[in-house]
Order: structure tokens, then sequence, then C-alpha cells
């Protein structure tokens, strides 16, 4: 069931319009209710990572671990940078761990350092859906942090039929956001046992505005 682009911009303009005159700049979200999908046997095959066309409309925080060669080249980028000894010294307390969670919204490891990772944060990354993408020493980084700063993670909410992403921000204009959307119900769908047949509802709203519901 794709959605064609001009359907996607009428429905995110009347969320716009329900959303106006909040004095922070608000996200635009998309929310699905799934229906008849075992979360428990499937609810980890659904959505995943999907790359915004028009980009999330605001930084995204991106933490690399790493050493070497990869970690001088991840600085580069400006994006923030973990050694091994900084994850063991973190790793001992698990507020720390929670803090680092809570900061970043990506985390991309060097692929030697993943078994440390998992043992000293995977505890907490792990249930958030933020465990470390892997990358060899030699990847380029650059491109990776670029792909993560376009990337949202489309999931289940703790198995709960519910899925709620980001598409972009209010100040996008309406075709950014509508191209958005389409990405994010293809990729949604896609990974659904009976595609569009397993989807109950989906709603874009504003932060703070009334749902419009788009199915």
């Amino acid at each position: 069931m794709p959605f064609e682009v001009k359907a996607a911009e009428d429905f995110i303009k009347e969320a716009k319009e329900k959303g106006k005159g909040r004095k922070f700049q608000q996200t635009v979200d998309l929310v699905f209710t799934l229906k008849d999908v075992d979360l428990k046997e499937q609810g980890k095959k659904i959505g995943g990572d999907v790359v915004l066309p028009s980009g999330r409309g605001r930084p995204v925080k991106i933490c690399v671990i790493a050493g070497g060669d990869l970690a001088l080249r991840a600085k580069e980028t400006g994006v923030g940078v973990l050694s091994r000894e900084d994850i063991a010294a973190i790793g001992r307390e698990k507020k720390k761990v929670k803090e680092l969670a809570r900061h970043y919204d990506f985390f991309v490891a060097q692929t030697d350092m993943m078994p440390l990772v998992g043992k000293t944060l995977g505890s907490v990354l792990g249930p958030r859906g933020k465990m470390p993408k892997p990358i060899p020493p030699s990847a380029d980084v650059g491109a990776v942090v670029a792909r993560l700063m376009k990337t949202v993670t489309v999931r289940p909410q703790r198995e709960q039929p519910i899925i709620n992403t980001i598409i972009g921000t209010e100040a996008m204009s309406d075709k950014e956001l509508a191209a958005n959307f389409a990405a994010v119900v293809e990729s949604v769908e896609s990974t659904l046992p009976r595609g569009d047949q397993n989807l109950g509802s989906i709603i874009v709203k504003t932060t703070m505005g009334k749902a419009v519901r788009a199915l």
C-alpha cells in the first residue's frame, strides 16, 4: 500500500496546522498500530533502520568506539569518540552506562571491540535498541556517519503493537517530510508478515499537536 507523496503531503500539512503555536521546533512523528502480529515471535524482525531521503532535520548524536587510525578519522567528523579504556571504565558504573545511552542516538564500534562493548555496555544498550554497528578499522567512517545522520530506528515498543518514530521537524517542507513518510511506511510494510494487512492505523502528528489519521 505505497502512499503517494501528494497524499502524504496533505496529511502532513494538516498535522502542522493542528500543532501550530509552540515556542520550540517540534518533530513530526509517525505512529503505527499493528494488528494480527505475534510480537514475541516476529517483533525483532519488524522495522529496522530507515535512511530518510530528506534527512532528520536536526543533528544526530553519534558515538564511535574505536582506537588507532579509525579513532583519529572519526574525530575529524565531529562525532563523539571513546577508546577501549574509556569503555572499560564506563562499564564499571551502570549509572554512567545509562547516561551514555541517553546522550547518544547511535553507536558504532570497531569490530575487534565488539566483545568488550557487549560485555560492558550490552545490558543497557541492547534493550534500548542501541547496540553499536560494527565497522572494520579500514571503514570509511565519514560515510558511515553521514548515513546515520539521516537514519531513524523503527521498532515496536517493548512487545507492544505500536511503532513510534520521527520523520523530521516542522521546519522541513511538506514535500521533504512526505518523502520521509513514504520511506518509513514502505520499510515497515516490507517487514510485516502480511504487509499492509498487518497495519491497524497510521497517524501523523507534531510533538504537541493533535493526531491526523492517514490510515
